[in-house]
């Protein structure tokens, strides 16, 4: 990245253009391999327990999988306006083809989440060596990447902004065809997982374009339109199913309208620091949230000098590269850090902590060393400041030592064959013979009292119990609960599936059925209560959890043994 030009005051100089030599790209395909596996292991060794250590949000791309291996469709088939609808919806599609070659269980899961965060990892070093061209910032980058742990539903977000980023860098270095198509695809790739992953993809590169030719206008407008062509034309075949199916006015304004639900179910206020303890563990959650900003502020300084200097000026492409990953930290920081703050971290740290990276390579100019270190502090203490409090908060030393890394290869060893062995029976092939708990007892009822081609329905929040016990959801509609899909279109639409579907019972969340179903689904709930009939209340770690419905003209085959609730096979 680094040819700018030495100024001859002394102080400065230009960075060599050779400093990718054969043997640092050999030490650094090597290094890169090993934060991989380092990374892989790590998560990997933190699965197990309950729902085999995934949230149950993660079951609720899970479910819509499930649908897809049916051989149904978004849109076509079910209902699905937030923001991954178009055709292919990768965010369901490739979790169902892990399914498909790896087999119907959470194993196949596993490898894919934690595999694409392993992979990102590894092309996190790499980016950050190329930004920073140095070895201990690269590491000191992707050690609080993978220390910020998100969450392993939000891999989309990872592995689509690293390649963002590595698409940028690319395009931005040398905008030829090739590199713009490259662009285009991972702008592509990710609005098909979630439409403004895009978004922040395409407003980072257009910004990297624009500050890279410095206003010179012909060559915005060719490489810009290049890139924007390339980006719709991968895009028609997804824009072409939205329309046909729904229209693209409906979809954008349903999304919008279930993206404001959203917003306002985790809205964000600003941390606030408790004064009378201001060292405690309780204040590292606002100072990592307020580091992020502080960074992106420090990004913007530090690209406004060498942008204006008039000595030892930023290149075209530290210039590019610098302003979309600086967009592009903006957008991510501003949109996914809602309410939950520790758990939501890893989703917007790639581009801020590669921005990082980038403030410390726009030190090389310096030629003396004692210069490049004064100006690389700021960034450097930060940086190292947000590992420390993310390795508290995040708990790494106790995951380190569960997972067995921080003991000895054996138990490490250990440890990934016994998660191995578990995700590999979840969901159970057959649910007699071994000890299951928590929701894993409603959905070995729901696996056992009806058949593989009858739909669940679940009046609440509840995805892995439909995907655990391998049922289609009812009525063309995954959510019903948080307020999603209530207006009588979406009711009557669902009604009309729900009457040529076989839903011989229907869940409801115990505490909430009332204010959070009955309300907000009235039609929803005139058919379930003139349809079905109460029939009991399952209980999950001693507290009522689920009240069962059964469907009143279906006789059932047989009573369930351990809830003594109506079966029917």
């Amino acid at each position: 990245m680094h040819n700018s030009t030495a100024t001859g005051d002394g102080r400065f100089v230009a960075p060599s253009a050779g400093w990718w030599r054969p043997w640092r790209v050999c030490l650094a395909v090597l290094l890169a391999c090993l934060v991989a596996g380092a990374a892989f292991t790590y998560r990997f060794n933190m699965l197990g327990g309950s729902l085999g250590g995934f949230d149950n949000d993660h079951y609720d791309i899970l479910m819509r999988s499930e649908m897809l291996l049916r051989g149904e469709q978004p849109l076509r088939d079910f209902v699905d306006v937030e923001l991954r609808g178009a055709w292919p919806a990768l965010s369901y599609a490739v979790p169902a083809w892990a399914q498909k070659i790896g087999g119907r269980n959470m194993l196949s899961e596993a490898y894919l989440t934690v595999g694409a965060l392993a992979f990102s990892a590894a092309l996190v070093f790499l980016l950050a060596l190329d930004l920073s061209r140095r070895w201990l910032i690269a590491l000191l980058v992707v050690l609080l990447v993978v220390a910020t742990g998100p969450k392993l539903y939000n891999y989309t977000k990872v592995l689509t902004l690293t390649l963002g980023v590595l698409a940028l860098r690319g395009a931005v270095g040398n905008p030829t065809t090739r590199r713009l198509s490259c662009a285009a695809a991972a702008t592509a790739f990710a609005a098909l997982f979630r439409h403004d992953y895009g978004v922040y993809l395409g407003a980072a590169t257009i910004v990297g374009l624009v500050a890279r030719d410095a206003w010179a206008w012909p060559a915005i407008t060719r490489h810009i339109g290049m890139y924007a062509t390339i980006t719709t034309v991968l895009l028609l075949p997804g824009a072409v199913w939205v329309q046909f199916y729904q229209g693209i006015p409906s979809y954008l304004a349903r999304n919008m309208e279930i993206s404001r639900l959203e917003e306002e179910r985790t809205h964000l206020s600003w941390p606030v620091f408790d004064g009378a303890s201001l060292f405690s563990v309780d204040n590292l959650v606002p100072f990592v949230y307020y580091a992020f900003w502080l960074l992106l502020a420090l990004g913007a300084l530090v690209l406004a000098v060498r942008t204006t200097a008039s000595t030892a000026r930023a290149t075209p492409v530290e210039r590019g590269v610098g302003a979309g990953l600086l967009a592009m930290g903006i957008m991510v920081t501003f949109f996914f850090l809602r309410s939950n703050l520790p758990a939501r971290f890893g989703d917007a740290i790639v581009p801020v902590a590669l921005l990082g990276a980038w403030c410390v390579g726009a030190t090389a100019v310096f030629q003396a060393r004692t210069y490049r270190l004064l100006a690389a502090a700021p960034t450097t203490a930060l940086l190292v400041s947000m590992l420390g409090a993310m390795w508290i908060v995040g708990e790494v030393p106790a995951e380190l030592y569960a997972g067995g890394l921080s003991r000895s290869r054996d138990q490490m060893a250990y440890r990934s064959a016994a998660v191995r062995e578990e995700l590999l029976s979840l969901p159970p092939e057959a649910w007699h013979g071994g000890e299951i708990a928590g929701t894993l007892r409603v959905a070995r009822y729901v696996a056992e009292c009806t058949r593989n081609e009858d739909h669940l329905m679940v009046a609440g929040y509840a995805p892995e119990v439909s995907v655990l016990a391998r049922r289609p959801f009812a009525a063309g509609q995954s959510k019903m609960a948080f307020s999603f899909y209530t207006s009588d279109f979406d009711q009557r639409r669902a009604l009309e599936k729900l009457e040529r579907q076989s839903v011989p019972i229907v869940l409801a969340n115990y505490e909430e059925f009332e204010e959070a179903f009955v309300t907000d689904y009235p039609l929803l709930w005139e058919y379930v209560s003139t349809h079905y009939q109460r029939a009991g209340v399952i209980s999950v770690d001693g507290e009522p959890r689920f009240i069962v419905f059964a469907e009143t003209a279906r006789p059932p085959s047989g009573t369930d043994e351990e809830f003594g609730l109506p079966c029917f096979r």
